[in-house]
């Protein structure tokens, strides 16, 4: 299959509360590419549950996605959400084998057990890129399944990038319930105890730049806090990973992004705000978080902490880290 053949893919992988939602609204203004959020959702919460898409109306009913899904897979009703929904949460597909993902062997072995979710989602890339004219797909689906499988399929070109926020943010962010407007206003996003969310956030992290050695070079690792100080220079970043021009001046300046209707699968609750969206770093951990808490979390992290630039005992709010936002 030829290089234009191959549909070109950006997948985003971060443990989650990382700020994808905004990134992925932010690339989804510029021509060519398509804003997709986080795909592995569109089974269970598009399909299954007809939750909203971000242009408002229930996904079954989004003119976008009935074009998507008949390119890719025939017919909207035809698809067969319940069975592809029950493969995506299913343990084994889902789980992260840190000692297969440590060598090449292992990583060739799991590609070849997870066919059946690389047909899919090369069908699927394939069908976006299709029916809506756009180069360029983001997946900000955070694991590092589709990563994994897409570095072994013919028709998809993948590109990794691997968005990494302070654990004790992190945390914070999953054990505070927030609205999920998917599903309508009463409805809550899942939460997750500190335990559960730190060892998350260190078996992601520990796991992307070894998905990466995969993917000849087209990986960016990029940090939350980096990213909020300097919108523009991340996007620059990303466009040079890409090798595509996306001029931040376009969607993003002094901080601010000029967002418009993107059709995300899933997201959080700002992937249905448009118009001018400040870019902002969410420091509310430092103030809120117990520092025993903070430290239970510094502890669980440990090995990766400094590895990407934190402070083990960080000063509290007001006093920002070199470089963060």
């Amino acid at each position: 299959m030829s290089a234009d053949q191959r549909t070109k893919v950006l997948l985003v992988v971060t443990p989650g509360r990382s700020g994808t939602t905004i990134l992925d609204r932010i690339l989804g203004q510029y021509d060519g590419v398509f804003a997709a959020g986080e795909l592995t959702f569109l089974w269970s919460a598009g399909l299954v549950d007809n939750a909203r898409c971000g242009c408002g109306s229930p996904l079954r009913d989004c003119a976008t996605w009935r074009s998507i899904l008949s390119s890719a897979f025939g017919s909207l009703e035809g698809i067969d959400a319940p069975a592809l929904a029950a493969i995506w949460h299913d343990r084994r597909v889902t789980r992260l084998d840190l000692a297969y993902l440590a060598s090449g062997l292992g990583r060739r072995h799991l590609r070849r057990a997870r066919v059946d979710v690389g047909v899919v989602l090369e069908s699927l890339y394939a069908g976006i890129a299709a029916a809506t004219g756009r180069r360029i797909v983001v997946d900000t689906s955070k694991g590092v399944l589709h990563a994994l499988v897409s570095a072994g399929r013919p028709g998809i070109e993948p590109y990794l990038l691997h968005l990494v926020r302070d654990p004790r943010a992190v945390v914070h962010s999953w054990r505070t319930p927030k609205a999920e407007l998917g599903y309508g206003h009463h409805a809550v996003m899942r939460t997750l105890g500190s335990a559960q969310a730190a060892l998350l956030w260190d078996a992601i992290n520990n796991a992307a730049p070894r998905v990466a050695h995969d993917l000849s070079g087209r990986y960016l690792q990029l940090r939350y806090e980096d990213f909020v100080r300097e919108p523009e220079a991340s996007i620059a970043s990303i466009a040079r990973l890409l090798g595509e021009p996306l001029t931040p001046e376009l969607v993003v300046r002094d901080g601010t992004a000029n967002l418009k209707v993107t059709h995300s699968v899933w997201g959080n609750p700002m992937r249905f705000e448009t118009g001018l969206v400040p870019i902002r770093a969410d420091e509310r951990w430092r103030d809120e978080m117990p520092r025993l808490q903070q430290n239970f979390v510094s502890l669980l992290t440990s090995p990766w902490l400094r590895t990407f630039g934190y402070d083990l005992r960080p000063p509290p709010a007001g006093r920002s880290l070199p470089g963060a936002g």
